[in-house]
Order: structure tokens, then C-alpha cells, then sequence
């Protein structure tokens, strides 16, 4: 997903500095220096109003983009597609053309959204910002419980060996403390208590913002090997744990984006349309 972030900024950055120059420096655009060199036909004017051919195909790519990220659905639903690589990319690849295509619909619109185009636009902004909340739901929802738990057992008993290798003895109780407070940091729950929908979800994104910004804390004497060990303990036991809870948030969630997402389209066909006939586009 990073690359694909990566991607997104770079387009984002180069639009952002077309337009610019277009509207005030023309002589550094890009695509008035490929005019200059015959590259482009010289006729062609070149404006960044709504309505104009550059407008219209940004608006275009970005409305492509919106209708090629329905082929997770499809990847999803379809047994035939059960092959074509990972769900999990598939999922990726969904949330970079639901981020890129209302990015590239913003600059259709002149960084204007006003009567049908910004009921459009507005239920794409609220559609691609829970299809983000989806993908870290999805991401929780990966594996099974069992496989969780087995993943956490498999790295308590590295941390194990490892200890052991390092001749570094340490009594039960101190052991479970540090991996108890470091399940508390990746937002896990060491009590057999359920926690709310909404504990769980918050308590679960914080600790994975702890996670970028800080190292797990471990004893000065074990070694940097014990840190990734107990890590994967922790990660794995708060998936575990949740996952019950994620796959109802899960549920909800899919209430609450699908009919964004449907009246997204709708709303952009009719303004397609009324375009084609009334404008004469």
C-alpha cells in the first residue's frame, strides 16, 4: 500500500504543478513545453477550466479509475477470478483507485464542488475515507482466530529459546508482565473481558500508531532478536482477542459505505449525461 501511496502523491504533486503553472506560469508547464515541441497539436488550448479538453479527461481518468476499482468486487464474488492473485492486493490496488480517482475529480471540477458534482463528489470523499477504515478492518480479519493464536504461541516459544540461548532466566511473572504491557501497547486487552466495538477499534488503531513511532519495551538484558518475538506475541493475541468485534464493525461498516458508494455513481452518471446533452460535450 506505501508504493501506492507513493504513486498518488507523485500524480497528485504533478497535476497540482500543471495547474499552477497553467493559470500563472504557463511557459513552465509541461505539457506547454511538449506544445512548444510539436508533441502535442498546437491548436489545442490549453486551460485549466472546467469544461475545457484537459478538465474533461482528468475527469474522465479519474471516473475510470472510480469504475476499475469495482473489480475487487468482482475478485471477490466470482469464482472464476478466485485465482488472479492475493485478495489483500487486490484490496490495495481497490483503495489507491478510491483515493486517486476523486483526487483527479477534485481537478475535473476546478477545485470547485457545487450543486450535483459536489453531491457527487462528497458522497466519493465519504465512500473512499470509510474504504480506508474498511481496509484496516480487512486487515484485522485476515486469518482465523485459530491461526492467530497459533502464531502467537509459535512466537512466545521463540522468545523462549531465545531467552534460553542467552542463558537470560526470568521468572514467570516478570516474563508475562512485558509481554502484558506490550499487548496493552499494541492496543490488546490482557483481561478475558470483551471489550466495546468502539474500545476495541481505538484502542487497536492507537497501538498501531505507537507501533510506527516506538520500539516495543523490553528489558535492557534480552537481546534485539527478544523485541521482534515479543512483538508477534502481542500483535497476534490482539487479533485474536478482537476479532469477534472487527467482524461486526466489519458488518456495519459495509451498511454504511455501500449506499455511498452506489449514489456516488449514480450521481456522476446523471452528470455525465446532462454534460453530453446540454452542454454538447
Amino acid at each position: 500500500m506505501r508504493i501506492y501511496l507513493y504513486i498518488w502523491f507523485l500524480i497528485t504533486l504533478l497535476i497540482s504543478f500543471e495547474y499552477w503553472t497553467l493559470n500563472y506560469h504557463q511557459s513552465l508547464s509541461i505539457l506547454y513545453l511538449l506544445q512548444k515541441a510539436t508533441i502535442i497539436t498546437p491548436g489545442l488550448k490549453l486551460s485549466t477550466q472546467p469544461g475545457r479538453l484537459l478538465s474533461l479527461w482528468v475527469g474522465w481518468i479519474g471516473f475510470s479509475l472510480m469504475v476499475i476499482m469495482n473489480l475487487y468486487s468482482l475478485r471477490k464474488r466470482f469464482e472464476f477470478m478466485k485465482n488472479l492473485g492475493r485478495l489483500s492486493k487486490w484490496l490495495n490496488f481497490h483503495v489507491f483507485c478510491g483515493i486517486l480517482g476523486p483526487t483527479l475529480i477534485l481537478f475535473h471540477c476546478g477545485l470547485k464542488v457545487r450543486g450535483l458534482v459536489g453531491i457527487s463528489f462528497w458522497s466519493m470523499v465519504i465512500s473512499f475515507s470509510s474504504g480506508i477504515i474498511g481496509r484496516y478492518f480487512f486487515v484485522q480479519l485476515s486469518s482465523q482466530r485459530g491461526e492467530f493464536e497459533k502464531e502467537a504461541l509459535r512466537a512466545f516459544e521463540s522468545l523462549t529459546k531465545t531467552l534460553e540461548k542467552y542463558r537470560i532466566t526470568l521468572e514467570p511473572s516478570k516474563r508475562d508482565l512485558v509481554l502484558n504491557q506490550n499487548l496493552i501497547r499494541v492496543g490488546g486487552n490482557p483481561s478475558q473481558m470483551e471489550q466495546s466495538l468502539f474500545t476495541s477499534f481505538w484502542s487497536s488503531f492507537m497501538g498501531d500508531l505507537r507501533m510506527m513511532f516506538s520500539k516495543a519495551p523490553i528489558p535492557k538484558s534480552w537481546p534485539r532478536k527478544a523485541r521482534i518475538h515479543v512483538l508477534q506475541y502481542a500483535m497476534n493475541t490482539r487479533k485474536a482477542k478482537s476479532l469477534h468485534s472487527f467482524e461486526r464493525l466489519m458488518g456495519y461498516w459495509h451498511a454504511f459505505h455501500f449506499p455511498f458508494a452506489v449514489f456516488m455513481y449514480i450521481a456522476a452518471i446523471i452528470h455525465i449525461i446532462s454534460s453530453l446533452i446540454f452542454l454538447g460535450y
